[in-house]
């Protein structure tokens, strides 16, 4: 396990080989940490990559061709050591092929390549999914990027194509027995020319989940509503703003964006955490996925978007898909 890094005249980023994770982004001009301090008593990561699985399936398991494999919540590359495979002045890639013990309970051969890209106020996070096997694989891909703020007087600016949203925020709900969505249960979140406060009480009952691509940008303001960060999304997917807490809510918290499409290879349940992600996708035999993501934090922004797009013959199999942000607390500070 090691770190690399980028820098240049306004960031500097560090990624860490385990899990290929961003482990620091920090604006130069103050040294300001953007991201979550990865404390291990209440969520141990900063920014995770989700593979081959976003969330979890019903009693973490699933079948594929009539045989039941384990699958583990948000998938097993985000505990396993990425191989450095190429770095230039301001990007990094790296690589993660499949083993014995990945097929064991995902019987798919595949290199996951993960790339950053730093430009000006900008940090492009590039994903590449091939599948180097014989037969079609399905798979979901997400990041989990995780910043702090204040949850007793920070807010959140829902927009759409550039523009705030008008109307209210319709939320879907945890079902908190099964852990997983509601098919019947949402709530509305009332907004002011896209602007929410953040409070204790919004995650009551766990994330806050935007589905159907309501809004495909979100920005994290203070109290004063100066932006601090943007995540942004471009892609048919799912995502999610979630926060985790253990004990007493105090006035820094740490939240997290996810994305996710869901399509109909798998099952995925938005669980407790948030990603940028895409899910329900299938690659054909040497044939490549390659969405990306990109984080523009400026002196006072940070802006993150995923885009996705498939090459050759990738593919999302038909079937419902999601567009959702879910928002969740991860602990006190």
């Amino acid at each position: 396990m090691s770190t690399y890094e980028l820098k240049n005249d306004r960031l500097t980023l560090t990624v860490d080989t385990l899990g290929a994770e961003m482990r620091s982004l920090k604006r130069n001009a103050d040294g300001k940490e953007l991201l979550w301090c990865a404390d291990p008593a209440y969520w141990g990561r900063t920014s995770p990559v989700l593979f081959p699985f976003v969330g979890g399936t019903k009693e973490k398991t699933y079948y594929y061709k009539g045989v039941k494999y384990a699958a583990a919540q948000h998938g097993f590359a985000r505990n396993m050591d990425f191989t450095p495979e190429s770095r230039t002045a301001d990007e990094l890639w790296f690589t993660l092929r499949d083993t014995e013990e990945t097929r064991k309970n995902y019987p798919f051969s595949f290199l996951l390549s993960l790339g950053y890209r730093l430009t000006e106020d900008n940090v492009a996070v590039l994903w590449r999914v091939e599948n180097t096997g014989g037969e079609p694989m399905h798979f979901s891909i997400g990041g989990h990027p995780a910043f702090n703020c204040d949850l007793t007087s920070w807010g959140l600016i829902y927009a759409k194509d550039a523009h705030p949203l008008k109307g209210p925020l319709i939320s879907g709900v945890l079902d908190l027995t099964c852990n997983c969505l509601s098919p019947t249960r949402k709530r509305t979140v009332p907004l002011s020319d896209g602007y929410s406060a953040l409070a204790p009480e919004m995650f009551d009952e766990d994330a806050l989940i935007s589905e159907d691509r309501q809004a495909d940008a979100v920005t994290l303001v203070d109290g004063e509503q100066k932006p601090v960060l943007t995540v942004s999304f471009s892609a048919r997917r799912s995502a999610a703003i979630s926060p985790r807490a253990t004990g007493r809510i105090g006035s820094r918290t740490a939240i997290s964006f996810s994305n996710t499409p869901v399509g109909s290879a798998q099952r995925t349940r938005q669980c407790h955490s948030s990603n940028m992600s895409s899910a329900g996708n299938t690659c054909s035999p040497a044939t490549i996925f390659s969405p990306k993501a990109r984080s523009s934090p400026s002196p006072r922004t940070q802006s993150a978007r995923a885009g996705s797009r498939s090459r050759r013959a990738c593919s999302r199999p038909a079937g419902r898909r999601r567009h959702m942000i879910i928002l969740r607390k991860k602990r006190t500070i």
